[in-house]
């Protein structure tokens, strides 16, 4: 039986890669391919990270052109009736929440590549694992000479997960390593909302040669510290 609408959780963005290189509205297919294989890693091990293993995803791709980008088309999908039979629907991150937490940002706070650009590759000290007044699992990420940083279950849960870190790698390689390709853009038509991801002038450090999955050691949980 096909499936409809209402059997999938959906959702879609649009990633713009920019710069003269481009101009042309052509893309070199070795800078294109690995970084479509990028964006698939990350997706499905973000996905796995706030779902677990039985939830499955698809990502599809409809490349665009418009001005001097590479314009491509994102379609993320969900099995949604077989999600709703095994968790119910508020223990589920859907297709749309899964893409605010890695660019626009989620209802409790930054995004994932947000706090990747902030944080500029700094390891933390310490992780203090702790819960607010409201029984939410947090974790204090502490760092040497500046301020803490506050990540909730979900964000924690991607930061620290390697796939994850691989697959954005991937995504930014081609600004980060290609002449004449200077940023890559998330927007959503729908609501004109637009993320800058990576730009060449600020390359972030998981694509410098120094990604890394941190381990500092994680301290009994506290509350509310």
């Amino acid at each position: 039986m096909a499936k409809t609408d209402l059997d999938m959780s959906k959702a879609s963005l649009r990633l713009a890669y920019d710069g003269e290189a481009l101009a042309s509205h052509r893309m070199d297919v070795r800078d294109l391919a690995p970084a479509l294989m990028g964006l698939g890693e990350l997706l499905n091990a973000a996905n796995f990270e706030l779902n677990g293993k039985n939830v499955g995803l698809e990502v599809k791709v409809a490349p665009n052109i418009h001005q001097k980008c590479f314009d491509i088309g994102l379609e993320v999908y969900q099995q949604w009736e077989a999600i709703k039979s095994l968790f119910g629907d508020d223990n589920v991150v859907t297709a749309k929440e899964l893409l605010d937490w890695l660019t626009y940002g989620s209802i409790a706070g930054t995004s994932l590549i947000a706090l990747f650009k902030n944080l500029r590759g700094r390891k933390p000290e310490s992780i203090i694992k702790f819960k607010d007044e409201n029984g939410n699992q947090l974790y204090r990420y502490q760092f040497e000479g500046q301020d803490d940083t506050i990540l909730d279950e979900k964000l924690h849960k991607l930061y620290q997960s390697k796939n994850v870190r691989s697959g954005l790698k991937k995504l930014f390689k081609p600004v980060s390593e290609k002449d004449g390709i200077d940023k890559v853009t998330a927007y959503d038509p729908a609501n004109a909302a637009t993320f800058n991801l990576c730009a060449k002038e600020r390359s972030p450090q998981w694509t410098s040669g120094r990604l890394r999955l941190l381990k500092p050691k994680i301290l009994p949980p506290q509350v509310n510290p």
